[in-house]
């Protein structure tokens, strides 16, 4: 199983930027499996740094939603990057991204876990974000500004969490319009 903030992402930080990555994700997501960080995707000092650091106990509240609910976003916070050509690769070639360039905004996001969610999930999309406590596009606004608040993401100025309130309605976008490809299925 492949470590859901990879991506690629990692493994191009170099070692001291690795360790700094890994640890604030792990200690502000306590509850993520720390086995899906293995020496494939992480690099094997990374790992070895890892298991030190999760032996750190950090008082952190609970999470408000699935952690499944969490690993999404940050998925589709990656996908939406990759779409919009704003990864570290396409912004530039050193480690840091300029936030300016490489900053989501909300409905940005929004749009991009709804493509995910349907290549994902297809039909099943609504049920599995109402299992993760998710019933509108306002919770994933909390979702990233709990990732925020915990120091997994960073957020500029003019990012609200009303940019997440009532973008899209989920019956509309997930099932509604949804629409099966079959393009792939009577060709030659």
């Amino acid at each position: 199983m492949r470590c859901c903030i990879n991506d690629g992402l990692v493994s191009r930080l170099n070692e001291s930027r690795q360790a700094q990555f890994i640890s604030r994700y792990i200690v502000a997501f306590p509850e993520i499996d720390k086995r899906r960080f293995d020496a494939d995707t992480c690099g094997l000092d990374c790992v070895q740094r890892l298991r030190r650091m999760s032996t750190i106990k950090t008082p952190t509240p609970a999470l408000k939603y699935h952690p499944d609910a969490y690993r999404f976003v940050d998925q589709a916070l990656r996908f939406t990057q990759r779409r919009l050509g704003r990864t570290a690769d396409d912004v530039q070639q050193e480690v840091e991204l300029e936030e300016a360039s490489a900053h989501i905004s909300g409905p940005e996001l929004l749009d991009g876990v709804r493509e995910l969610a349907i290549q994902e999930f297809g039909l099943l999309t609504i049920p599995v974000l109402k299992y993760w406590g998710i019933r509108s596009t306002d919770d994933f606004g909390r979702i990233v500004f709990d990732f925020i608040e915990r120091g997994a993401m960073r957020k500029t100025d003019r990012d609200q969490l009303t940019d997440f309130f009532d973008v899209y309605d989920f019956e509309e976008a997930f099932d509604k319009n949804y629409q099966i490809d079959l393009s792939g299925t009577f060709a030659e």
